[in-house]
């Protein structure tokens, strides 16, 4: 079949679609991904990860409860509206 395998290059005038910005981003995607690391890899990035955070203090911890119970609150308002 002529032309098989070709990939059509769009007319430089012609505007980009969302479709074609998207496989463009994936150009961005990670070269490895999780499942392709040992655990014992992974062990030390999340424990980095979990020593690297600071403590929450008391009134950050208030402030994601009040948001948990306004997001619990909105959702049953939605299911029962």
């Amino acid at each position: 079949m002529p032309g098989r395998g070709k990939v059509a290059q769009p007319d430089s005038h012609q505007e980009i679609t969302w479709l074609e910005k998207s496989l463009i981003n994936m150009s961005n995607l990670p070269k490895y991904y999780f499942h392709d690391l040992p655990a014992y890899v992974m062990e030390e990035i999340i424990t980095g990860m979990i020593n690297g955070k600071p403590e929450p203090t008391g009134e950050e911890m208030q402030d994601w409860l009040a948001e948990e119970m306004e997001r619990e609150a909105e959702a049953l308002l939605a299911a029962n509206g």
